[in-house]
């Protein structure tokens, strides 16, 4: 934009007034007073006066005119009414306009600044928008939240409407949809029949707006306007977990929490935890951008699931201040064990059943392609083939051990392991040794052998083994071995540390072995089944994001009255949701974080639990310089928006300019008088 384009005139039709300026100049030239006439008997003297007088008062005399020609030009520019415009300007009243406000509603804009939230200061900024438009003009407003959802489907002229329900709105626990939001406004600003206008109004958090930078199409016009005031200093429960995640009844548990400090400044907090009859209260100190992790013991005397609850000492954003998670205390361990190779299958089935928190189903090749349902998959004999239900099931959380079976090649052995080899089709290599092999262990500090370390229950490498598979340690890249041969031969693995994939590599046939006869075998077995099942997954499909559906199913046909959800002791309406054999229903999107309680006909099946967005938590915020940089106008949370469409008037500024001037030329005078 041109300087001279940045300028308008509110009386343009006063123009031609303009030509005032010349009055002091007029007045100047035909106003000059006729002298007295006086006899004098010698005029040398007064000639010597006046020639003297002339070369003194003559620059002076111009001097007053400039301020005068000054003076008159100032008071002409005060009735034409000037207005100044920056290159940020926008359309102005009697343009007509489309306008689309996108108000972030996020649950960063809970963070209370002064004496309101910045979600407040962000509905006055879109109220003030709305004022500055006229009756003509179409407008909307989109709540940028999970997902997106606009006031009007389509812009409307009800500008009232809209901002009443700018000062009735409440700010949400979700995180905001930017992109769907976008999406939404330029599709409702595709018809250019009237100026484009997008507002986005928003703290701008870095986390979400970084990359923010859409590419928004010719003619439409997109204004940022930050409705945040300063940095906040947050602390927030950012994760809560369990280990083990679904611990058998009287089994101990343990609580880990993550705290964070989004801060430059160290702190001190409380971490408070409810856990059934539980409570517990630890202090943690945060240095600045760091997390800790607080435990805590906890145990259950009921089946079923129970909710933990870890909560913060209240700061200036309790939001974040709080998290759930379930904890699925089990009566037994459902383990699943498929019998290709029955000897091997027999022997773990035996130690397992006299554990007694373990409920034993044998499986058939059949049926193990239909789902599993169970804590744990042990297979015997297993030739690696087929291995989609397998792989959903450690994918799920699950745990599977593996005894290949006598025609497992090593491709297939290797796919179920994640790993690539050239050497798919050669088959894994069984051999009998000439004299036995023996155990060692690999991994001292593994659990399995915690309750070995004193020798109380004695040792578990004891035993010969006279064959085996050799499984070169390069099929298995970046696996922890927890048994070896003394060779270096692999005898029970575990493949990945993300995945709980465990290789057994020692024959139990009394032909090949003698260890399932030791004493050691037992409890060795029903520890590697305890400590590594599950471990650190959490309960399936209960964890939420705020404005998410709710879902629950049952295995079989429900009266819909005797499906009830409640959050807090309130009802949320629930409805069903799609046919089929699994029944299903769905809540409204969740409102609020926190525990979820579903109900069949008043008894308590299961929990759903909605915990806070993570990526909230962190209240930095993008400055007007970052929003500048971007192909768009930003506009800090203190100025105007009616000034980018009515631009800056100057008669205010003229005004005391012409009080300068006439200041300035009667200290000219004067001078002059005095001279």
């Amino acid at each position: 934009m041109s300087l001279l384009n940045s300028f308008t005139l509110g009386n343009a039709a006063l123009a031609p007034f303009a030509l005032l300026v010349c009055v002091p100049l007029v007045l100047h030239l035909f106003a000059r007073a006729r002298p007295p006439s006086y006899v004098f008997s010698s005029i040398e003297f007064i000639q010597r006066i006046v020639r003297k007088t002339i070369r003194l008062k003559k620059p002076q005399s111009w001097l007053v005119l400039l301020l005068r020609t000054l003076i008159f030009a100032g008071l002409v520019a005060m009735f034409l009414q000037p207005v100044f415009f920056g290159k940020n300007r926008l359309a102005g009243h009697f343009q007509k306009k489309n306008v689309v406000i996108l108000v972030d509603a996020s649950a960063s804009m809970a963070c209370m600044e002064g004496s309101q939230t910045r979600f407040a200061t962000a509905c006055g900024k879109a109220s003030e928008v709305l004022s500055s438009l006229s009756e003509s003009d179409s407008a909307n407003i989109i709540w940028m939240r999970t997902p997106s959802r606009p006031e009007f489907p389509s812009l409307g002229v009800n500008h009232v409407h809209l901002q009443t329900v700018l000062r009735k709105a409440s700010v949400s626990t979700e995180a905001a949809d930017i992109h769907g939001a976008m999406v939404m406004a330029l599709d409702m600003l595709k018809d250019p029949d009237a100026a484009r206008e997008i507002y986005v109004i928003s703290d701008f958090q870095k986390t979400a707006w970084t990359d923010f930078d859409p590419a928004v199409p010719e003619g439409i016009r997109l204004v940022r306007i930050q409705g945040a005031a300063a940095e906040v200093a947050n602390q927030g429960v950012t994760r809560l977990r369990s280990m083990p995640a679904h611990p058998l009844l009287g089994e101990d548990v343990t609580a880990y929490c993550e705290v964070e400090n989004f801060s430059s400044e160290p702190a001190l907090r409380t971490v408070y935890l409810r856990a059934g009859e539980t409570r517990l209260n630890q202090e943690v100190r945060l240095a600045p951008w760091s997390r800790s992790v607080v435990s805590f013991p906890c145990r259950f005397s009921t089946p079923g699931e129970h909710v933990i609850t870890v909560s913060l000492s209240e700061d200036a954003f309790p939001l974040d201040n709080e998290r759930y998670a379930v904890v699925d205390v089990q009566d037994f361990l459902k383990v699943a064990v498929l019998a290709s190779e029955p000897v091997t299958a027999d022997y773990w089935k035996r130690a397992l059943d006299a554990a007694g928190w373990a409920r034993v189903e044998m499986l058939t090749p059949e049926r193990m392609d239909s789902k599993i349902n169970a804590d744990v998959l042990m297979l015997s004999g297993w030739d690696g083939r087929d291995s989609a239900r397998v792989s959903e099931f450690l994918r799920e959380g699950g745990m599977v051990v593996w005894y290949p079976g006598a025609n497992v090649q090593v491709g297939d052995f290797t796919a179920l392991a994640g790993v690539e080899t050239t050497e798919s089709a050669r088959p894994l290599a069984w051999q009998k040794a000439s004299k036995p092999h023996r155990l060692k262990i690999a991994n001292g500090d593994d659990p399995v052998f915690a309750i070995f370390s004193k020798g109380a229950n004695g040792d578990p490498t004891r035993g010969s083994i006279l064959a085996r598979y050799e499984i070169e340690p390069s099929l298995l890249p970046g696996s922890k071995p927890i048994l070896q041969y003394e060779d270096g031969v692999p005898a029970l693995v575990r493949v990945k540390d993300n995945v709980r994939l465990f290789v057994w590599n020692i024959p139990l046939q009394p032909e090949f072995s003698n260890w399932a006869s030791q004493t050691e075998f037992l409890p060795f077995l029903n520890e590697l089944v305890l400590h590594h099942r599950g471990e650190g997954a959490q309960h399936p499909a209960v964890d939420y994001m705020p404005g998410q559906l709710l879902l629950w199913q049952f295995g079989q046909e429900v009266v819909a009255k005797d499906v009830s959800l409640a959050h807090d002791e309130k009802p949320v309406e629930v409805r069903r949701q799609g046919g089929g054999q699994v029944v299903t229903y769905a809540s409204e999107p969740a409102a609020g974080i926190g525990d979820y309680r579903w109900q069949l006909r008043s008894r308590l099946v299961g929990h759903s639990l909605v915990n806070f967005p993570v990526i909230e938590s962190d209240l930095r915020t993008l400055t007007i310089e970052d929003l500048k940089k971007s192909n768009s106008v930003a506009i800090a949370s203190g100025h105007s928006i009616e000034g980018l469409r009515e631009g800056t008037r100057l008669w205010p500024l003229i005004l005391l300019a012409i009080l300068l001037l006439a200041l300035g030329e009667g200290l000219v005078l004067l001078r002059a008088e005095r001279t």
